[in-house]
């Protein structure tokens, strides 16, 4: 392996200077660095971007159009909480201006 391909991490094993490729596996297994690699938030973009490589174009277009409704529902609740607001906003003032 190369050392530009190398990243350091914050996972460490211990195995001797001069260990062996046996004995640098069973030091990974032991300390099961695999399974905690799955879990890091590095693994996971690495995934979705493998799985992003993958799509087709069909797969594309369903995305696309899934994303189109979700940003319309949410635009629509934006909107609509923000009608809200300004209108006990606009309600508030009056009373307030009514006390006095």
């Amino acid at each position: 392996m190369r050392l530009n391909d190398l990243h350091l991490t914050k996972f460490r094993i211990r195995f001797p200077y001069t260990g062996s490729t046996r004995v640098v596996r069973k030091a990974w297994e032991a300390a099961k660095i695999s399974d905690l690699w799955k879990e890091t938030m590095w693994s996971r973009k690495v995934e979705a971007k493998k799985k992003r490589l993958e799509l087709s174009d069909f797969d594309r277009f369903k995305l696309r159009k899934a994303r189109q409704i979700r940003n319309k529902l949410r635009t629509d609740v934006f909107y609509r909480l923000k009608k809200k607001v300004k209108k006990t906003k606009a309600t508030g003032a009056t009373k307030k201006v009514a006390k006095k």
